[in-house]
């Protein structure tokens, strides 16, 4: 019998290979079969839930799993600098949850990245105004020390 660790040949009853001291128990092996059916059963699940998560959505679900998936859609449009689908998943998370920061955040970097700043401090300013959030005060922070010297250039000139 062949050790299953070094190829050694061992007596048929030995318990522990002779160079290696392996245990000589056989190892069992998963078949491609089994393989297969536990992709298949894995995919399933995934789908399911992919299904469920869905099902949650058009039916009107929780807010926080809505909110949540929206975020996750908005934020893969603004990497996409897809701004006119990003915008549209931050306003439905403003509309289902206006006390979640995610929809306030979100929609300011999507006119941050359309160039329009003043937009993006006034919706900010509403975001302030309905939760408290440190990552929505920084942004009008930094916002703000843009505008002001752009607003100075207008006084001077």
């Amino acid at each position: 019998m062949l050790c299953p660790k070094c190829n050694a040949t061992n007596e048929s009853g030995d318990n522990f290979c002779t160079s290696c001291s392996a245990s000589m128990a056989a190892t069992p092996q998963m078949s491609n079969t089994n393989k297969q059916k536990i992709l298949i059963i894995v995919t399933s699940a995934l789908i399911l839930l992919l299904i469920i998560i869905g099902a949650i959505l058009v039916a009107g679900g929780s807010k926080p799993l809505c909110s949540f998936a929206l975020h996750g859609l908005g934020d893969m449009y603004l990497l996409e600098l897809n701004y006119e689908q990003a915008h549209e998943q931050f306003e439905k998370i403003i509309e289902i949850d206006p006390e979640n920061p995610n929809g306030y955040i979100g929609l300011a970097k999507v006119y941050i990245g359309m160039g329009n700043n003043n937009e993006a401090f006034n919706i900010l300013e509403q975001g302030n105004n309905k939760v408290s959030s440190a990552e929505i005060r920084r942004m009008r922070s930094e916002l703000r020390a843009e505008l002001q010297p752009l607003e100075e250039d207008i006084d001077v000139n």
